[in-house]
């Protein structure tokens, strides 16, 4: 199946019930999950994860500008846009629908070893996004983001 043809499948999608789309969610979360399996976190990784949980049992959940925060600290915005502005917007127009995404399909991701924490890739991006869900505040909340293309210790 070529990328247009998908492209064209999940434009019809997009127009379906939401108890079809959330089911069309569900299938395709089980096939990736059949062929690509549980995501194995690194030493460096799963510490990373355990801050983020441990930070939201502590209480301290992002606000919008505490995310901003984030991505400085992760120097995600600030590398990119050095090197090219338009791609850095891209970026984060991409980051602002897959929390989209997640907010209306929360279990998409692929589970991992560690218990409750998803990870979704960004797609066209190399970033993967850690997560887990609060399931009594019906939020998704982002413990860990890291850049795909470093080394995994």
């Amino acid at each position: 199946m070529t990328k247009d043809a998908l492209e064209i499948l999940l434009e019809h999608v997009s127009a379906w019930p939401e108890a079809a789309q959330e089911e069309f969610m569900r299938s395709v979360s089980d096939i990736e999950k059949k062929h690509f399996g549980i995501y194995r976190l690194s030493d460096d990784e799963r510490i990373a994860v355990e801050r983020g949980l441990q930070e939201i049992r502590d209480g301290r959940i992002a606000t919008d500008e505490a995310v901003e925060a984030v991505f400085a600290r992760y120097e995600i915005f600030a590398y990119i846009s050095e090197r090219n502005p338009p791609a850095a917007a891209a970026v984060l127009a991409r980051i602002e629908g897959l929390a989209e995404l997640l907010g209306q399909f929360p279990l998409v991701g692929h589970p991992t070893n560690r218990e409750g924490v998803l990870v979704m890739p960004l797609v066209r991006y190399p970033y993967l996004i850690f997560y887990t869900v609060d399931d009594h505040a019906k939020e998704v909340l982002i413990v860990h983001v890291r850049h795909g293309a470093r080394l995994r210790p």
